[in-house]
């Protein structure tokens, strides 16, 4: 608490270096992204007909959304023991350091928003055996936005784990957790907005068989790769020191960690849909990052900040190339 590794100053400049980043990439990015799949029943966002310049500024405020969202949630569980603003800094910088994220509204901050929302959800539920209503609302929340990109279907599964974790579910919540997810394609299949039998289903491939520098995107599997890496390093690293401590502050830890390693784990399969999960892996490293400062006096905690940001940022500038 009193080693503080970042404040209002870092704040401050991450947001300074955030902003800088959008533009930059808005301003000189390729005009091309990453391939992506449309959602499973609605035009993905990357396929919305937004003029540049809207979708930059509606993509911007969802990344400002979840950043004051993890803010707020941290206030009011206080799953991580500090004040510090490492866990802010963190998510705004990975987040805004990929050029196949920041530039325009995509699948990756929707889903991220929406799995936000879940763990508002999750977090409320801790060792609540009459959670079916909420359960219910997380599971439909994922759904609606599977509607839009696919592949926040995967996260229904780490709700499901989660929700486990956290001593929460019971047989009527995972019926509920169940109609939640089905509520929305029921309700838009009843009034005839969607075909059921003609819903777009998603063709996966995995990173094994994917020449990464012949195809272009080098670095952006680079920052993904050294973002995995990372995230279960340091999850690693933290948890015995995790286990020690508070027991809610550490079961709700680990909800957020069974997202960051589905995230991984659907990366790894689906790799043509990559950029879409990693809001919620670059999340789930923000927290881990946060606890790591938290948890461990570090002597060099300057040090591994500054190494960080360069390293992101020099990825970053490389994906404009």
């Amino acid at each position: 608490m009193r080693n503080l590794t970042t404040g209002n100053i870092g704040l401050a400049l991450a947001v300074v270096l955030s902003v800088a980043m959008c533009a930059v990439s808005f301003l000189l990015g390729s005009s091309t992204g990453y391939a992506s799949t449309s959602g499973i029943c609605f035009p993905s966002p990357e396929e919305w007909t937004l003029s540049p310049l809207l979708s930059l500024f509606l993509n911007g405020a969802l990344i400002i959304s979840l950043v004051l969202a993890i803010q707020i949630l941290n206030k009011t569980y206080n799953f991580i023991s500090t004040t510090d603003t490492v866990l802010q800094c963190s998510l705004l910088v990975l987040i805004c350091s990929n050029v196949y994220i920041d530039r325009s509204v995509c699948s990756s901050t929707l889903i991220g928003a929406a799995v936000m929302i879940v763990y508002f959800i999750l977090f409320r539920c801790y060792r609540d055996r009459k959670s079916a209503t909420s359960l219910f609302i997380a599971g439909t929340v994922l759904s609606i936005a599977g509607m839009f990109q696919y592949a926040a279907i995967p996260f229904i599964i780490a709700l499901f784990l989660a929700s486990i974790i956290i001593k929460c579910m019971t047989f009527k919540s995972f019926i509920a957790l169940g109609i939640g997810v089905i509520t929305p394609f029921w309700i838009t299949a009843g009034l005839g907005l969607i075909d059921i039998t003609a819903l777009n289903l998603p063709d996966y491939d995995t990173v094994f068989t994917y020449n990464f520098i012949e195809e272009g995107y080098f670095l952006l599997w680079l920052n993904c790769g050294f973002t995995t890496l990372l995230f279960l390093f340091i999850s690693l690293y933290n948890a015995v020191r995790m286990y020690a401590g508070n027991t809610k502050r550490r079961l709700l830890n680990n909800s957020t960690l069974i997202f960051g390693l589905v995230a991984c784990v659907c990366i790894m399969f689906d790799r043509n849909n990559m950029p879409a999960y990693l809001s919620v892996l670059y999340t789930s490293l923000a927290v881990q990052l946060a606890n790591l400062f938290a948890l461990h006096n570090l002597k060099q905690r300057y040090a591994v900040i500054v190494i960080l940001l360069l390293l992101y940022v020099g990825a970053f500038v490389g994906m404009l190339q």
